[in-house]
């Protein structure tokens, strides 16, 4: 059975945002799903999917996405055997800690949500 959660509500953003830190709960797949529903022209904002490593206190990128341009869904997906995909789908499993960055391209104004659905 998949729950859902949010990572980052919507708001407009100018800036690199991370998401709080999200634990796994034991799932070993999921499918990070990025709202974008406005934005100015030209925008750019690239996600990545980032794991928690204790042992030296820093996140790490799992998945580092494509650049999204338009409004629209967008998802990126974490799992053991799915098909990998660069920049969309990473065959990994799921951290047990993890999080989402969004870094824009420059300072102009992006709308988005952020949320995560797991699969056991």
């Amino acid at each position: 059975m998949s729950q859902s959660y949010p990572l980052l509500p919507s708001a407009a953003r100018t800036t690199t945002t991370s998401s709080s830190a999200r634990g796994s709960g034991g799932n070993s797949r999921a499918h990070f799903l990025v709202n974008v529903t406005a934005g100015d022209a030209g925008f750019s904002v690239v996600p990545s999917v980032e794991a928690y490593d204790d042992g030296t206190a820093a996140w790490y990128p799992v998945l580092p996405g494509n650049a999204i341009t338009t409004t629209g869904m967008n998802v990126l997906k974490v799992g053991v055997g799915f098909v990998p995909i660069a920049g969309a789908v990473a065959s990994d499993v799921l951290p047990s800690s993890f999080r989402v960055t969004m870094t824009p391209a420059d300072a102009k104004s992006i709308t988005y949500s952020v949320g995560v659905k797991v699969y056991p």
